[in-house]
Parts: C-alpha cells; structure tokens; sequence
C-alpha cells in the first residue's frame, strides 16, 4: 500500500495503472482483515477472536510513518488512533520491561489491553517470541524513520533509549552488535546480521543518545557486512536509502 502511494506521488495515476485506486483497494482490505477493533495490528488475517492471537501483534508491524500516510491518503481516522495505540505499547513495554536497553520484542501478549507484555515462549513462532529477535529488529527502523520524517517525540524517545544502550554495550564499535538480544541486553548469538545494525543506523540519525561518529561507524560495518540472505539484504537496502538521505515519504 506505501509502495502504491510513493507510485502514485512519484508518476502519477492517469497511466495504465492507477497508483492511487490500487493503494486504497488494498488500504480497504487491510482495515477490514488485519486491523484488530481496538486499532492494533494482527499478527495475522487468520486470528480470530477467541485465540490466544487475536489480542497480541508483531511489534515490527508497527509502521507509524505508513499509518499517517494512509492516513493522509484515505481521510480515516482509524489510521492515527492506530498510531497512538502503538506508540501508548511501546511506550509501556519500554518501561516495565526494557527500562535499560529500550528493547521491543518480537510479540506482544495483551496488545488491546492496558499491561501489554513480551509474549511468553512458544507464543507463535519459538523460544525466542518475547525478545529482541528476527522480527523485533526492525522496529529501531520503524519507528527511527517516523522520527526522522514527521519529527514524532514518541519515536525520538522511544529509539534514542534504543542508542544509548547499543552504544554503551558495544563501546561504540558498531560492528560489535550481533543478532539477537534478550530485552535486558543479553547477546544472543555471537555473529553480526544485517538486519539489526541497519535498523540500529537509521535510530541513529536522530541526534538524541547519537553523534555523527557513531552513525558513520554505522555505515562502514554495515558495507563490511558479507551479503545475506534475501531478509538482512533487503532491510540492508531499504535502511542504506535513508541513511543516504534518498528515502522519502508519499
């Protein structure tokens, strides 16, 4: 649905395909299968109300920047009553159980009601659902871009307690990050992936907890890092065109 408005922004919707007409059709069917009632994410179409799934969410589905921009793109206010409810999530699950790193994890338990909770294990997908893990490491990217772009203090906040901790663990030695952490910091593996040091380099284009020798540090083990596969790559990728400043909203 970004994709289709950044077409429609970048060439228009009189052509062979209307840019806009495709991104609110898909804009309509997320709204009405993968958005909960209390304006939370899904972790899925297939949740159902009577599950355990149905009331948690993926913390890396939270894309406040894409929300205002459907927002903006469609006139329904579901779309910034989502954004509220996510960072009011992040918010909570940052302070009672990350309050030293600022770590999300992977999936929340009890995301529609007032104590969202790392999930417990073997919530959906292992072990590891309640921590800082494949999924998770995304959300310094997430939420760092909605920084970046609209200026939001919740995402300021929420990533800059993200930096400090990362750069305090690493003794500002980018290439020391590795992936996976539990949410009180403990490593998880000893091997660095892209797909947490780009997420962990957008965070650090905001000035709070960063400097500029950091995020360059940033971006030199990010080039470093050998190729991956199709996942570390791609977010490689798409965290490389912001941190080059070409990245840009709809």
């Amino acid at each position: 649905a970004y994709a289709l408005l950044q077409a429609d922004r970048q060439w228009g919707s009189s052509g062979a395909v209307d840019y806009a007409r495709e991104a609110q059709g898909v804009l309509q069917a997320i709204l009405a299968h993968e958005m909960h009632p209390t304006n939370t994410v899904l972790v899925g179409d297939w949740a159902r109300p009577g599950d355990r799934w149905y009331e948690g969410a993926r913390t890396s589905d939270f894309m406040p920047g894409h929300f205002e921009a459907f927002a903006a793109a469609t006139g329904e206010p579901r779309w910034g009553a989502a954004v509220d409810r996510l960072y009011a999530i992040v918010e909570a699950l940052q302070a009672r159980h990350a309050p030293q790193t600022g770590l999300l994890p992977d999936f929340v338990r009890d995301a529609t009601g007032a104590a969202p909770a790392p999930a417990p294990v073997g919530w959906l997908e292992g072990e590891l659902d309640g921590q800082f893990g494949w999924n998770a490491c995304r959300t310094p990217w997430r939420l760092g871009v909605h920084g970046l772009f609209a200026g939001d203090a919740r995402a300021r906040r929420a990533v800059a307690a993200m930096t400090r901790w990362v750069r305090e663990a690493t003794q500002d030695r980018p290439e020391r990050i590795v992936a996976g952490y539990r949410l009180d910091g403990t490593p998880l593996s000893r091997w660095p992936s892209a797909a947490f040091t780009a997420p962990l380099a957008v965070a650090a284009m905001l000035p709070e907890a960063s400097s500029q020798a950091w995020l360059d540090g940033l971006w030199d083990a990010l080039v470093a890092l050998p190729a991956e596969e199709y996942f570390g790559d791609s977010i490689r990728l798409l965290a490389m065109i912001t941190l080059s400043n070409n990245g840009w909203t709809p």
